[in-house]
């Protein structure tokens, strides 16, 4: 059999979209967890605008497969679950915090507004003592005979709920977060140290806009981003969004029109 250094999982939750319970269930972690060779890692994708129960149902899933797990979310959209077997630890070379260079294959993070190795590793929010804390006791696990993942999203879907939802999965990642203590976290280099205070300070103001729907809540926040670190570029990306309303801002995939002083959101 072969192992693996890095297995992904990208499986849609959407209630458009069936079957996915079962690569998204305590089974297929384990499985996945004894296909990685030492030091390996396994990583899942998950949309923040999902219902909450489904939310901490994923959550609750992979802390309860994985010896080591860590959230990492990416403002406003994006949740990665990374598990292994062993504590993650940052790397301490200070060359591995760079810019990635124009052209290179990670370059095509800058679609996402990140362009810079600390951006991604100053992402992480919690390990898995910080989960559990958040979560609380008892909660509901998606395994293969009792497949929830099946059925909860789509019952408990509602278009018009998609802020709501965002901010109550947010208020859950920083509530783990919060509820570390220093010796629960990796250590931190001093070249990652300036960007996750200037990412500290965008989800501040995500939480904002989310909370309140207005764009304009954001600006105060990115104005403590760049005082924290000038080198952080998110800041002035997501400056250039705000004029142009909450979808642009929600989905920086999307390309802002070229005549910046006529914002007009795609159909």
């Amino acid at each position: 059999t072969e192992n693996y250094d890095l297995i992904i999982s990208d499986g849609k939750q959407n209630p458009k979209f069936a079957g996915n319970a079962a690569i998204l269930s305590r089974e297929m972690y384990e499985l996945a967890r004894a296909r990685l060779v030492p030091g390996g890692l396994f990583v899942q994708w998950i949309p923040i605008g999902m219902p909450p129960r489904a939310f901490r149902i994923i959550l609750k899933t992979f802390v309860d497969a994985f010896p080591e797990a860590n959230i990492f979310y990416y403002t406003p959209m994006l949740v990665l679950l990374v598990g292994s077997e062993s504590p993650l630890e940052y790397p301490t070379d200070a060359a591995a915090y760079r810019r990635f260079p124009v052209g290179s294959a990670p370059n095509e993070l800058s679609r996402f507004e990140l362009d810079h190795s600390a951006q991604l590793l100053s992402g992480r929010v919690a390990g898995s003592p910080g989960i559990r804390h958040a979560l609380g006791e008892g909660g509901e696990t998606n395994t293969w005979d009792h497949p929830l993942l099946e059925f909860v999203p789509v019952k408990e879907y509602a278009a018009e709920q998609g802020f709501a939802y965002i901010y109550e999965n947010m208020m859950l990642l920083l509530a783990a977060g919060a509820a570390e203590t220093d010796d629960q976290k990796p250590r931190t280099p001093a070249p990652l140290a300036p960007f996750i205070a200037s990412t500290d300070a965008i989800r501040a103001g995500f939480s904002e806009v989310i909370a309140t729907g207005d764009p304009s809540r954001l600006e105060p926040a990115l104005q403590r981003a760049k005082r924290a670190n000038p080198a952080d570029s998110r800041a002035d990306h997501l400056q250039r969004r705000i004029p142009f309303g909450m979808q642009f801002l929600l989905l920086p995939g999307i390309e802002l029109p070229d005549d910046a002083g006529a914002p007009s959101p795609p159909d």
